[in-house]
């Protein structure tokens, strides 16, 4: 059912929300001024399929009864239905960021594959059910490889709806998956997007093939309507760009002959 409202806001969708850590950071406009929101206004919807956050989303809901929205136990990909969602249960230090619907996934080996049953939701009903003409529309999607799911399987038109999308890549290295990386690569570029910053995860090293060394998993911000820059800038580093592990030795930055 399409949206029936008539007021144009900011529209944060955060896929993999967590325990709205990421929306805090909408909140702090670590993403934009959220003074500068059509009618000065934000809704967030926060997608969280681990039920170890159902407490502190509820705790959001309650704090903003009419502009955020939870769907807990809720994964995103690119159908609709239900499916097993596997458990980080190891890393504690990092907010359980392993959990997935992957069960080849490191961090869920390492927790003995347990998994709860979750609901799946697609990005495209998403967009058509809580955004109109005129909102500022943005996604922060981490989702442990389901991202590649979610952008193959798009036609690319709905994508023409968000300004901004903050992405976490995953498993760079799986060479048997290149095919439907490629499309949902090509699906962002045709709607429009321009890869305005680039971020190395240390947490799983560098993928290195011919003369490229990328990082295995690697953070993305792309941006809609905004020219293109005829080459990359140099390596510049700031404050978002401390290493997700300090535990680990940071990587070395990407080379792209």
């Amino acid at each position: 059912v399409p949206a029936a409202r008539t007021v144009p806001k900011c529209i944060f969708i955060d896929l993999g929300a967590a325990d709205g850590n990421s929306f805090n950071s909408f909140l702090a406009n670590s993403f934009g001024p959220l003074a500068n929101c059509p009618s000065g206004k934000w809704e967030a919807y926060l997608v969280e399929a681990n039920p170890r956050f159902v407490q502190p989303l509820a705790q959001l809901t309650t704090k903003y009864p009419a502009d955020v929205h939870v769907m807990a136990t809720t994964a995103a990909f690119d159908c609709e239905g239900k499916t097993s969602f596997y458990l980080d249960t190891t890393s504690v230090q990092h907010n359980f960021w392993g959990s997935s619907l992957s069960s080849t996934h490191p961090d869920v080996q390492k927790s003995g594959m347990q998994h709860v049953d979750v609901t799946l939701v697609n990005l495209n009903r998403l967009l058509k059910e809580k955004t109109i003409p005129g909102d500022w529309v943005m996604v922060k999607m981490d989702i442990e490889g389901a991202e590649w799911f979610v952008f193959s399987a798009n036609s690319g038109a709905p994508l023409k709806k968000f300004k901004e999308i903050i992405m976490e890549f995953h498993s760079i290295h799986d060479e048997s998956s290149h095919p439907r990386y490629l499309k949902a690569m090509q699906t962002i570029h045709a709607a429009g997007f321009k890869v305005a910053h680039v971020h190395g995860n240390n947490y799983a090293g560098t993928y290195r093939k011919g003369g490229y060394k990328i990082p295995d998993v690697v953070e993305i911000t792309f941006v809609a309507d905004t020219p293109a820059l005829a080459t990359c800038e140099n390596p510049k580093h700031n404050v978002l760009d401390t290493v997700n592990n300090p535990n680990i030795i940071e990587i070395p930055d990407s080379v792209l002959p």
